[in-house]
């Protein structure tokens, strides 16, 4: 039992869960795409859905275990649960910052943008080139993967949450669902973001010209002083 982790496991998921929201309303005429806009189709909004509750339901249950284990009551499969998901470990410590950091991130391009921050394309009313943004072009994108990244490998996992309500004839191939389900979000997110990022830089560029152009010159795209 460690009451602890119990509660930085529900901090770093209501973190999470903020960072995984639009932080305003949808723009009915954006700059890029109108009012068919592609970036908001119905399978990204059945994505944004399972995100919206399923996530904090995950991460809920596993604070519940966390704070319950070794003799969790409501667990379908607890012999399927790894020790250093649910106790302090090196693992968990990793996970739990790396989720934490990174959800800190996506909220602080939030709050550096304001209003301009939409999930559609939009004209922002100013180039944002101070605070977070001296450094990245795009720390939103590079911050929201890398949540989803460090959530995926601390609840959807088969030795985690995910594994301990699925009965143990099917927790048996959980590894190959893990392992599905990361390829897949990898070819989806690799098929999306590529194009998104680059009508934003062609947006931007007619938008501001060269101050843009100086801008971009001078900061990485995702990571500071590497790409």
């Amino acid at each position: 039992m460690s009451r602890s982790l119990a509660a930085a496991t529900l901090i770093s998921t209501y973190i999470s869960h903020k960072a995984f929201q639009p932080p305003n309303q949808k723009v009915e005429n954006p700059t890029v795409g109108g009012d068919e806009d592609k970036w908001n189709s119905p399978v990204l909004e059945f994505i944004e859905a399972c995100i919206k509750y399923g996530h904090p339901a995950l991460g809920i249950y596993h604070a519940y275990l966390a704070y319950t284990y070794p003799s969790p009551f409501l667990c379908l499969n607890p012999q399927a649960l790894n020790s250093a998901l649910f106790t302090w470990s090196p693992q968990s410590i990793l996970l739990l910052a790396a989720t934490t950091v990174f959800a800190s991130l996506r909220l602080a391009s939030y709050r550096a943008l304001g209003e301009d921050f939409v999930y559609q394309i939009n004209k922002p009313a100013a180039l944002r080139t101070t605070g977070i943004y001296a450094w990245m072009q795009h720390p939103g994108y590079t911050a929201v993967v890398a949540t989803w990244i460090a959530n995926v490998s601390l609840l959807l996992r088969p030795d985690g949450v995910f594994g301990s309500v699925m009965p143990v004839a099917v927790a048996r191939f959980g590894n190959l669902f893990a392992l599905c389900h990361g390829v897949c979000w990898l070819v989806w997110l690799a098929g999306v973001i590529p194009p998104r990022v680059k009508d934003e830089e062609e947006m931007l560029k007619k938008e501001f010209g060269g101050e843009w152009e100086r801008w971009a010159a001078q900061t990485a795209r995702f990571i500071p002083f590497v790409y």
